[in-house]
């Protein structure tokens, strides 16, 4: 999984950051990594968002139980959510 995201201010990329860590002991999670953007002056790229999140998971089940997991959902809605303008997620793996 894939996500980027566009705070409401930049500052908060610190504070979003260190929030969401919270979220890497979660079951079924291999690996999660969460980084301000790095601009880019090609056209092609895109940078307009503030921070960016990948998560690898165990299996399609593991991401489908990360999402339903209560400690996901409360992060979300009670830290996370409040500081995020416009979020982009992709969801992929292996078929």
């Amino acid at each position: 999984m894939i996500t980027s995201l566009r705070l409401r201010f930049p500052d908060f990329q610190r504070k979003f950051i260190a929030a969401s860590r919270a979220l890497e002991t979660l079951p079924g999670v291999l690996s999660r990594h969460v980084s301000a953007v790095i601009s880019s002056d090609r056209p092609k790229i895109d940078d307009t968002f503030d921070v960016a999140v990948t998560v690898t998971f165990k299996n399609a089940a593991a991401l489908k139980s990360y999402m339903k997991s209560q400690k996901h959902k409360d992060m979300l809605s009670k830290q996370l959510k409040p500081l995020v303008n416009r979020i982009v997620v992709y969801n992929f793996g292996n078929l």
